[in-house]
């Protein structure tokens, strides 16, 4: 059955390592397109979901400028409405992985105070 790039949703199958819930302020760009500022709802190594009505098709090239980093060149694996599941050319090395959450967590933390920490859990 062929697959409609246009109806394409996330599909627990296919992912690959454990994502984990984060809210990141990101750029992001699609083939063709200005960039956009969005949101990263969760992240893997091997890639992200965004947040925000920025991507069409499934099967197109995307690149996502996360914090601290250069913009990473990915795959949009599937749209379903406002969001998009994103799949990076080259996964993040586990250190660097780490040191984007620490940073998006201090960041959250300097911006709402200690009180107000959130804790991030594996999704």
């Amino acid at each position: 059955m062929p697959i409609d790039p246009n109806i394409s949703e996330p599909d627990d199958e296919r992912r690959e390592g454990s994502r984990i819930s984060v809210s990141i302020d990101v750029t992001t760009r699609e083939r063709g397109r200005k960039a956009s500022h969005a949101r990263v709802a969760n992240l893997s190594t091997q890639g992200c979901m965004i947040d925000g009505d920025f991507f069409r098709l499934a099967d197109s090239d995307a690149w996502v400028c996360l914090p601290g980093l250069d913009s990473t060149p990915s795959r949009v694996m599937w749209v379903d409405g406002a969001r998009a599941g994103l799949l990076f050319e080259r996964a993040l090395h586990p250190a660097v992985f780490d040191h984007v959450v620490r940073r998006a967590d201090s960041a959250f933390a300097e911006a709402k105070g200690p009180a107000n920490a959130r804790v991030l859990r594996r999704v």
